[in-house]
């Protein structure tokens, strides 16, 4: 009986990889006021809560805020309110202060504001940040290199003007700097060791002419989710549409059309979005903009629908990520006030909610890590 169980065990792990058998993927749900909640995406669990060290407000809810780095074992946490603009070092797993980085900033804001982005397979992180000295004190912006091993300062350079949403290439040997201004959407190319430009993808020429708004919504994977709002004037519902742009292979895939308005998220392997439904129901320019509590799943390769998710009733809703075989969606939502805030875990296998999380109020960022 005991050389059977061994055999089956010896099956087993040889099926199934020892990582994909024994490991589990854990979440930190972070808020803007710096408050967490770790999560065992695994086991749909909560493990712990508590605050990060240090940080007082994280003001700008996109990508280069809060970014980890699962090769070296980092938490980056950009903490940009007026009182204070520093960027704070964390153990991505146990979440304890490293290091408080030497950047000071003048300018937080737009295309100028600092972020964070990392390149692990070079074993190194990049700061973008704004010196009010520089250019007989006009100001100008920075881009410094620091070693993810010893968090020190490698190279300062000047002269280079990255936007606010930035890419790495999957094999950390590339930067995109992503712009999609009106009639000048493009990608600038960077080479991630000297940081001479290398190309500039325009695009425009994939763009569709014409339409009412459009944007780059989420970048991953080398790939680029573009989105577009057919509607024909102002005073009309939003009617999106969106696609992906291949950067490697200059390809753009087929467009969905939902005939929906909301805000997308692309999926890991880049093949499926998920769509958080939303509604303007303000009356004037300002918006005031309300989750509908419903997700829909698209998927590229067939250009249409392929599942749907309703949450309930709460205007405050977010996609903050999924797993990283995009088989389980987190979402977050609360009531304008920040009551009944929550995590929900979404199975995007069989589209299904499998639990809910009581999380702290303003939950805006997902990290995650395997152990």
């Amino acid at each position: 009986m005991k050389i059977l169980i061994l055999n089956l065990l010896i099956f087993i792990v040889t099926l199934f990889p020892f990582d994909l058998v024994f490991s589990k993927t854990i979440a930190h749900i972070i808020s803007t006021k710096g408050e967490f909640v770790t999560i065992d995406l695994s086991g749909n669990k909560k493990i712990k809560e508590g605050k990060l060290a240090g940080i007082t407000s994280i003001e700008n809810i996109s990508p280069g805020d809060v970014v980890n780095d699962e090769v070296n074992n980092l938490l980056f946490v950009v903490n940009n309110s007026h009182d204070i603009l520093k960027i704070f070092v964390y153990d991505l797993k146990t979440l304890k202060q490293l290091k408080i980085l030497e950047v000071v900033s003048d300018y937080g804001e737009d295309e100028n504001a600092v972020k964070v982005f990392v390149a692990p397979k070079r074993s190194a992180f990049y700061v973008k940040w704004w010196d009010s000295a520089l250019n007989n004190r006009n100001g100008g912006q920075i881009l410094s290199i620091y070693y993810s091993k010893t968090l020190g300062k490698i190279k300062d350079y000047r002269g280079i003007l990255l936007t606010e949403k930035i890419l790495v290439s999957n094999d950390g040997l590339k930067i995109y700097s992503i712009s999609d201004q009106e009639s000048a959407a493009r990608v600038d190319v960077f080479n991630s060791e000297t940081f001479e430009k290398i190309q500039t993808i325009n695009l425009e020429d994939i763009i569709t002419r014409g339409v009412f708004g459009r944007g780059v919504d989420d970048f991953k994977n080398n790939k680029l989710l573009l989105i577009e709002n057919y509607k024909k004037n102002k005073s009309d519902q939003g009617s999106y549409g969106f696609y992906t742009f291949d950067i490697n292979l200059k390809k753009a895939s087929n467009i969905i059309q939902t005939k929906l308005e909301g805000t997308a998220f692309l999926l890991p392997d880049g093949n499926k979005v998920a769509f958080n439904e939303e509604k303007d129901i303000s009356s004037t320019s300002l918006g005031e903009i309300i989750s509908l509590g419903k997700i829909h799943i698209y998927d590229f390769d067939v250009a249409k629908q392929v599942g749907e998710v309703t949450l309930g009733n709460a205007p405050i809703g977010r996609i903050l990520g999924s797993s990283t075989n995009g088989k389980k969606l987190v979402y977050y939502s609360s009531q304008h006030n920040g009551s009944n805030s929550k995590i929900t875990i979404i199975d995007l296998s069989n589209y299904s909610i499998l639990t809910q999380i009581p999380a702290p109020k303003g939950s805006a960022f997902m990290t995650l890590y395997v152990e």
